[in-house]
């Protein structure tokens, strides 16, 4: 019988978070990474073209360009008029960091970035493009390399999300009172980076003149039309520890297998159609007039996704994607 010391069969039981298995790779390809993280990503501008993947469990965003500290610029001049909304990082979230330098199976040499949380699950990952600056990804490296560099990584795994299973107490007549107050239209795109994790619970009680429930197939609908009348939509999706919105015009859309595709020259977006419980539009009063989202939930009722369009101080949002969203069929009674 082996000596499992003081674990207990359930820690016995516990797969390897992400984060466990990328250590496992040091010190061959792998190499840990020290903080503070938001100074290394100030570094990530000299390494020149970049692929940026941020998301969750459901929905994964990938774009190409160069990273600084306000966007991601794309490419030359392949993005048209696209581009990222600088990247909200919140650190305070961000654990730990690896560097991944070495020639793969397919013997092409692959640098990458990526980060992750306390749980060990990932928040952000950054792939040296092969047009990047080698030199400025080792110096990179060199400059966080953490003292510690054990293939062993233990985590001790947090509660799950305290939204999970919990509901808030919301004085209803406050919310909706504060959702009929104008925002500008910067604040109220901002204003939502953060995934909230009440929003449903509240998008639920503001009340229909605000918010209402559309069917799961919603966002494939509307990213269609929106492909096919040529209009940009802004993409915003994270995590606990960043969360990253892109806006252009939607190229190409697939859908099979559960998943469900826009595939753009720098910018891809990857959704798990099966992982949607309930979509919502939510339509928030702002200075330049109605501001109109699409909000995807998961079965534990947190955010996957939102979608609106071009959020531009002075104009309204155009009328191709608000009359796209109203005529979503509601969902009422549920």
């Amino acid at each position: 019988m082996h000596n499992t010391g003081h674990l207990s069969p359930d820690q016995i039981r516990t797969p390897l978070t992400a984060a466990q298995r990328m250590a496992a790779g040091i010190p061959h390809r792998v190499v840990r990474l020290k903080g503070p993280f938001s100074a290394l990503l100030g570094r990530i501008g000299k390494l020149g073209v970049v692929t940026v993947l941020t998301g969750n469990d459901s929905v994964i965003q990938e774009h190409t360009g160069i990273y600084d500290d306000t966007a991601c610029r794309c490419a030359g001049d392949l993005c048209s008029g696209e581009s990222a909304h600088p990247p909200r990082p919140f650190h305070q979230q961000w654990k730990y960091g690896f560097a991944v330098d070495g020639r793969e199976d397919d013997g092409h040499v692959g640098r990458l970035l990526q980060f992750f949380d306390a749980d060990g699950n990932g928040v952000h990952k950054i792939l040296l493009h092969d047009s990047g600056s080698a030199d400025a990804f080792h110096a990179i490296v060199s400059e966080f390399t953490a003292a510690e560099q054990s293939p062993v990584l233990d985590i001790l795994h947090t509660a799950l999300s305290a939204a999970t299973g919990k509901i808030l107490r919301v004085d209803v007549d406050a919310l909706r009172t504060d959702w009929a107050c104008a925002d500008q239209t910067a604040v109220g795109f901002m204003g939502q980076t953060e995934f909230d994790s009440g929003r449903l619970h509240k998008l639920r009680l503001v009340g229909k003149a605000f918010a209402h429930q559309v069917g799961k197939d919603s966002v494939r609908i509307v990213l269609q039309k929106m492909a096919d009348l040529g209009c940009s939509v802004v993409t915003l999706t994270g995590n606990a520890g960043v969360m990253q919105a892109y806006q252009g015009q939607p190229e190409q859309i697939r859908s099979g297998d559960a998943w469900l595709d826009i595939l753009n020259r720098d910018y891809r977006l990857r959704l798990r159609e099966d992982h949607i419980d309930t979509v919502w539009v939510a339509k928030k009063p702002t200075a330049d007039g109605m501001m109109t989202s699409l909000e995807l939930f998961n079965r534990r009722g947190i955010g996957i996704a939102r979608l609106f369009s071009k959020p531009e101080p002075g104009k309204p949002e155009r009328r191709e994607w608000r009359d796209a969203i109203l005529r979503l069929a509601p969902v009422f009674g549920v």
